[in-house]
């Protein structure tokens, strides 16, 4: 089980950097659409 938990936290931070990459401006779109209702503090 200790195997299983050591594979499973070492999985998710190498994976980490995958999900960190994107597009910025296309984030800074979706957040200006989103900021029309949720105002700009979310």
């Amino acid at each position: 089980m200790k195997t299983l938990f050591t594979g499973a936290i070492a999985a998710l931070l190498i994976s980490a950097p995958a999900f960190a990459g994107g597009d910025p401006q296309a984030g800074q779109a979706k957040a200006q659409v989103c900021a029309g209702c949720h105002g700009a503090q979310g």
